[in-house]
C-alpha cells in the first residue's frame, strides 16, 4: 500500500506537467540585481508592473498575481525583499493597495539570509522611502503569529504624476503584518502548528494580500494552494490538489519546488 509521503511526492512529480511552457522571463532576465535567487524565475504575463516611481526606479519587482477563479480577494506572491528592493515592495503595496502581508520566514535562516526587515521594528518609527513613508503604529503578538499594524502614505517630498497613480491609490494606506515563521525552509510545520495556517488565511482573506517567504514559491505556494482548496470546500466543490496546485503554477512558474510542501496541502 502507497503511503501518504509517497502519494505526496508522487503528486508533485506529476505537477511538472502542470508548467506553462510558452511562458517567458525577460523582465527577470533584465533584472537580476533584483532578484534574490538566480534560478527562480518571474513570469511576465503575470508580473506585478510598478507605477508609482517608474520613471526613476523602474517597473519591475519579483511578484506575480495569482490568478484564479477560487480566490476570493486578489493575491500576490512575492519573494522576500532583498535591501535593496525594499522600496519596490512598498511601492507595490501602495499602489495596489494590499492591506495584508503573510511573511512565513526569518530573516535568517540556518545562517543564511531569507529576507531582509523591511518595516519598521519599533512602534513609533516611520521609515522615509524615496516615494511613501511607512510608520509602525502598534504590535501585538498572540498563538498563531505576531501582527504589526502600518501606515503607508506617500512621500511629501515626492511629485507624483497622474500616469502613476488614480486619487483613490494616493490616500494613506493601512495594512497588517502577520508573521509567522516557524515553518522551516526545508520541511512541514510540526503537527501542533497545523491550524495556524488555517486562522491566518481567515485573517488574511478579507482584503488585497501580499503573501511572502524568501522565494516566494515553497511556503508561499502551498499556503495559495490550500486557499484555493479551502474556497472549493465553500463552494461545496470536490478537491483535487493537483488540479488546485496546477491552478496556482499557472501564474507562479516556481512553486510546490519542495515535495514536502506539496505533501503538507495532500496530508
Amino acid at each position: 500500500m502507497i503511503s501518504a509521503e509517497e502519494k505526496g511526492l508522487h503528486s508533485f512529480i506529476r505537477l511538472d506537467n502542470f508548467y506553462d511552457t510558452t511562458a517567458t522571463y525577460e523582465a527577470f532576465r533584465a533584472n537580476m540585481v533584483k532578484n534574490r535567487y538566480s534560478d527562480v524565475v518571474c513570469t511576465d504575463s503575470t508580473r506585478v508592473k510598478l507605477k508609482l516611481g517608474e520613471k526613476e526606479y523602474g517597473d519591475y519587482i519579483h511578484a506575480n498575481f495569482v490568478n484564479s477563479p477560487l480566490l476570493t480577494t486578489k493575491f500576490i506572491c512575492t519573494q522576500g525583499p532583498l535591501q535593496s528592493t525594499i522600496h519596490d515592495f512598498w511601492r507595490m503595496i501602495f499602489q495596489e493597495r494590499i492591506e495584508n502581508v503573510l511573511m512565513l520566514c526569518k530573516p535568517c535562516e540556518d545562517g543564511r539570509p531569507k529576507c531582509s526587515v523591511y518595516w519598521p521594528e519599533t512602534v513609533g518609527k516611520c521609515d522615509v522611502l524615496p516615494t511613501v513613508q511607512v510608520k509602525n503604529t502598534g504590535e501585538e503578538a498572540d498563538e498563531f503569529a505576531t501582527t504589526t499594524s502600518l501606515m503607508v502614505e506617500l512621500n511629501p517630498a515626492y511629485a507624483v504624476s497622474d500616469n502613476e497613480l488614480t486619487p483613490e491609490q494616493r490616500k494613506p494606506l493601512f495594512l497588517r503584518l502577520f508573521r509567522w515563521t516557524t515553518w522551516p525552509d526545508r520541511g512541514v510545520p510540526d503537527h501542533n502548528s497545523c491550524r495556524i495556517p488555517l486562522q491566518l488565511l481567515d485573517r488574511v482573506r478579507t482584503a488585497p494580500c501580499v503573501v511572502h517567504c524568501s522565494a516566494g514559491i515553497g511556503r508561499t505556494g502551498s499556503i495559495l494552494a490550500l486557499e484555493m482548496a479551502l474556497q472549493k470546500v465553500v463552494a461545496g466543490n470536490k478537491i483535487d490538489f493537483e488540479q488546485t496546485s496546477a491552478m496556482y503554477l499557472k501564474s507562479s512558474k516556481n512553486s510546490d519546488h519542495n515535495d514536502m510542501h506539496n505533501y503538507l496541502v495532500n496530508s
